[in-house]
């Protein structure tokens, strides 16, 4: 299969449309197939790059390679940089930070929607890593064509890796290698250099491709779920000065399937839309729902960057200082 690529799904006649350019191969021929389709579409193309500053001397190297390959197309050119590298937990943070300054763009109104160069084998590792580590329906849904109301899209979803590079390379478009997409440390780089190949191999030769099916299926449910956990929240979840309150009178009379979806609906009210919980981390807290938590002495759950403390007749929801690094402001290279 080559490359399936559709950009009038997601883009109209007048939008200001950048690609997220790493500087790899996908993301390059990303902005390639953008440039080619915009005198169609009626589009205009930029170019948007985030320094995560994890590979010191590579990465500036990074950053000087998209900007010139913007300045080469004669296209705007939108760059950032962490102040400072992360030191642990790398990948969630970095991610953080890239899509903080992709959410900037478009809150400035530098432009009007972000394509990212996202995969079908992305998709594919990203099911089977929440998979893993017991991520829900919600979970499976894997990545989303389209997040922040239609401002960050994924064109590419139903694209090979490999056939994407095969076009590339029939393009002559030049890339950099990130050494550290071959780093055995990260569970993304194991699924993508070993387990996937041996369930292709040795399984199902089409494990992507249903892998993708299970997230379309996933994401099909969720939205029916979901306008029933909207209507659900209101009775169940309000305001409060620190956070949200869920409240314990109506939460535990709700089915099971109902209160998993409620907490991760409180979640996302506290923390955004785009964190997401572990089925380990649900369970706790629908545990300290329990009543008989009230008289168990332990009334605090701490899960990644949230506190969920039970109260006479609630429980609180409250963030906790993000420790990750900031990143420096937006600069263009005045590319037009």
């Amino acid at each position: 299969m080559g490359v399936v690529f559709h950009p009038e799904r997601f883009f109209r006649p007048g939008d200001r449309v950048a690609a997220a350019v790493s500087g790899g191969a996908d993301s390059v021929a990303l902005l390639e197939l953008l440039l080619e389709a915009r005198d169609r579409l009626g589009i205009v193309v930029s170019v948007a790059h985030f320094n995560h500053r994890l590979r010191g001397a590579e990465s500036d190297a990074d950053a000087e390679f998209v900007a010139t390959l913007a300045a080469s197309r004669n296209i705007q050119f939108f760059g950032a940089a962490a102040e400072s590298a992360h030191e642990s937990n790398v990948e969630a943070r970095a991610r953080h930070d890239r899509y903080a300054f992709f959410s900037q763009l478009v809150r400035q109104n530098a432009i009007g929607k972000i394509a990212t160069a996202h995969t079908a084998d992305d998709q594919a590792e990203t099911v089977l890593a929440r998979l893993l580590r017991g991520g829900g329906p919600a979970g499976l849904a894997g990545i989303l064509p389209e997040i922040e109301e239609g401002a960050i899209v994924r064109p590419l979803l139903t694209t090979r890796r490999e056939a994407l590079r095969s076009w590339a390379a029939s393009r002559g478009l030049a890339w950099r290698e990130d050494p550290t997409n071959s780093d055995p440390r990260f569970l993304r780089n194991r699924l993508r250099h070993a387990l996937i190949p041996e369930l292709e191999r040795d399984y199902n030769p089409n494990i992507v491709n249903i892998l993708g099916h299970t997230a379309e299926v996933a994401r099909a449910d969720e939205a029916f779920w979901q306008e029933h956990i909207e209507a659900l929240s209101l009775r169940v979840i309000v305001e409060a000065p620190e956070g949200r309150k869920l409240l314990l009178e109506n939460f535990v009379q709700l089915s099971e399937a109902e209160q998993r979806r409620v907490v991760r609906a409180a979640v996302a009210l506290v923390k955004g839309g785009r964190f997401r919980l572990e089925f380990d981390h649900v369970e706790r807290i629908r545990g300290l729902a329990h009543p008989k938590a009230a008289h168990s002495g332990k009334g605090i759950i701490e899960v990644p960057g949230l506190r969920v403390e039970r109260m006479p007749g609630y429980l609180l929801f409250r963030v906790m200082p993000f420790s990750g690094q900031a990143f420096s402001g937006q600069a263009s290279s005045g590319h037009a």
